[in-house]
């Protein structure tokens, strides 16, 4: 990597995953105990602000889309990156579930660490979402989404975020 390549970052910190409305629940406001998310399922280039180095133009090739690959929790200010590593579950079905537990391991002399959803669409690019400070769980559930040519391994799609 060369020292200009090294100046050149990528910004995108868009704090807009949709909340849906799950029954009996309105989407704003707080988490609700039972509450369903999704991620936007694509990023196009004009949500992507590049902010380059002083006499530096930034850009992200207009017409470029990313899919939402990932979702995960992360715990703290977004900018440590405190990832959780989850529970995974492989269903008959051939979905993928993964768990996150926000309960415990927090020393109680200090105050409760932020809780996040956030979405990943490669290359380091990411939508985060706050969630309440009550949530006690999260699961990310991915869907089958047909057999990848190159490797004959079943692929799958980010499908639906549930917190509580």
């Amino acid at each position: 990597m060369t020292k200009q390549s090294e100046s050149i970052a990528i910004v995108l910190w868009v704090f807009a995953v949709a909340p849906l409305p799950v029954q009996g629940h309105a989407a704003a406001g707080p988490t609700p105990p039972s509450h369903v998310f999704a991620c936007p399922a694509k990023l196009t280039s004009d949500d992507v602000t590049v902010r380059a180095s002083k006499g530096w133009t930034g850009f992200y090739l207009p017409g470029s889309t990313l899919q939402a690959l990932d979702a995960r929790v992360w715990l703290g200010r977004i900018e440590d990156r405190g990832v959780m590593i989850g529970e995974t579950d492989q269903r008959s079905d051939g979905s993928v579930i993964n768990r996150f537990a926000l309960t415990g391991g927090e020393p109680a002399d200090l105050p409760p660490l932020d809780k996040w959803i956030v979405c990943d669409y490669g290359d380091n690019i990411y939508q985060a979402f706050k969630l309440a400070a009550g949530t006690d769980e999260c699961t990310v559930k991915f869907k089958p989404d047909g057999i990848d040519p190159a490797t004959k391994r079943r692929r799958h799609s980010l499908s639906v975020i549930t917190c509580r």
